[in-house]
């Protein structure tokens, strides 16, 4: 419910945080989704600890929401692999559910515009929130096997 709201408060909590330390307890949670739709030996996790200007509890919840929307769109016994980069001013996270999994319906190839592809749910509403609340940005990339969804987020809170 925090994350849904358009508080002022939850605004500047997001212009000045930067969350450290979070790769143990987030990769718990993923791991907890995984092991909850009996996926486990289907998840890939490949993720640098960097600072991220995302409430820690929130940054937890966004990557366990994409990892959930990757089993989602992919077959079980086909990997969904995760990783995270520093790449320049931005941590680059990438979850790749390309292995068997068609695009969204309507979706053409390399289309990046995020509010035209359809992932239902308030999971995903809530990762579409955060990544803006963030200044980050959220793209969804359909390719002939599946699709990747990058989140790329600013290093460090905005002044």
């Amino acid at each position: 419910m925090e994350i849904a709201s358009s508080s002022p408060k939850l605004a500047e909590t997001y212009r000045t945080i930067t969350t450290t330390d979070w790769l143990a307890g987030t990769r718990r949670n993923c791991e907890a989704v995984a092991q909850k739709i009996d996926r486990a030996p289907d998840l890939v996790l490949d993720l640098a600890d960097v600072p991220v200007p995302v409430p820690l509890a929130h940054w937890q919840l966004t990557l366990a929401q994409l990892v959930e929307t990757a089993f989602d769109a992919s077959p079980k016994g086909f990997p969904v692999r995760v990783t995270g980069r520093l790449e320049g001013q931005a941590y680059h996270v990438s979850v790749d559910c390309t292995d068997g999994a068609p695009p969204p319906a309507g979706a053409a190839a390399g289309h990046s515009d995020a509010s035209s592809l359809h992932f239902p749910g308030p999971g995903m509403d809530l990762v579409r929130r955060v990544a803006a609340l963030s200044s980050s940005d959220l793209k969804f990339l359909p390719t002939a096997r599946g699709t990747v969804i990058h989140l790329i987020v600013p290093e460090g809170p905005r002044k």
